[in-house]
């Protein structure tokens, strides 16, 4: 069996609070409470990224069958989201925020450690989070915009065939539709 499952958010500070609430009652109501906080922290790693960098709408779409959930964000600005390097040496890399910046134009999304017009540094790992956490993720364009994607594993028993593939052959997710049963029940 199939389930899928779509939350619209506006790019305010309160939406990815607002999807990691939509995941863990997703879950709860499909029954695979045992990633709903990975799959609540991957989600709210993405959605701030859309929230901060794309500034547009965002979709969050959870699709679940045959033992693996895919989950995606979705916003309208086309630029790929920048993963990181780990940072070893906080210290280090602040001494060497002034000598990198100096003379050049900052984009936030860069991977140069800066600190932002709040004061802050920028750190940005939330992509690493989500490489950590995902058994697959990436990033597909869209006409308007991109979608960055992720699956994972889900201890699922629904040995039901699904019809959404019955070849079985398609990746997790893909041509995932909604089948309506008691799981949509808040």
């Amino acid at each position: 069996m199939c389930r899928s499952a779509l939350l619209e958010l506006e790019p305010t500070p309160r939406a990815a609070g607002a999807a990691r609430r939509f995941v863990a009652d997703t879950c709860r109501r499909w029954q695979i409470q045992a990633v709903s906080d990975e799959i609540s922290l991957a989600v709210s790693e993405l959605v701030t990224n859309a929230v901060l960098h794309a500034h547009t709408d965002i979709e969050v779409k959870m699709c679940v069958t045959r033992g693996s959930a895919q989950i995606s964000v979705c916003d309208s600005d086309p630029r790929p989201p920048i993963l990181r390097p780990v940072r070893l040496d906080l210290l280090a890399d602040l001494d060497a925020v002034q000598v990198q910046s100096v003379g050049r134009e900052v984009d936030e999304r860069d991977s140069v450690l800066h600190v932002g017009s709040s004061g802050s540094v920028a750190a940005g790992r939330g992509l690493l989070i989500v490489d950590a956490l995902a058994d697959e993720w990436g990033v597909a364009e869209r006409t308007d915009g991109k979608e960055v994607w992720l699956t994972m594993m889900v201890p699922w028993e629904r040995p039901e065939e699904c019809p959404c593939d019955p070849s079985g052959l398609a990746p997790a997710g893909v041509g995932c539709r909604h089948i309506p049963g008691p799981w949509d029940q808040p």
